[in-house]
């Protein structure tokens, strides 16, 4: 099961970030909007760069090398996120 759903189901906050692009795919657009169904914030970018998960503020997750097979199988937890607003 993806990340995202699991984090919500135990009721983590949850913002991804996902580039435009991604959404023109059937099955990735599905899943976001089951995200948004489900209490998540999504964002959209036309910058380059993968998918980016950020759990209740505090933890950054993408994926660990960079391609669509590492989506929510291997990812590195990075730097804290930090509220700019």
């Amino acid at each position: 099961m993806p990340l995202g759903r699991r984090a919500l189901r135990k009721g983590v906050a949850v913002r991804k970030i996902v580039q435009a692009a991604a959404l023109d795919d059937l099955e990735a657009r599905d899943y976001v909007q089951e995200l948004v169904q489900r209490g998540a914030h999504i964002g959209i970018t036309d910058a380059p760069g993968d998918w980016v998960l950020i759990l209740d503020r505090n933890v950054v997750v993408r994926p660990a090398d960079g391609t669509r097979r590492a989506a929510g199988r291997r990812a590195s937890c990075g730097a804290r996120a930090r509220s700019h607003g």
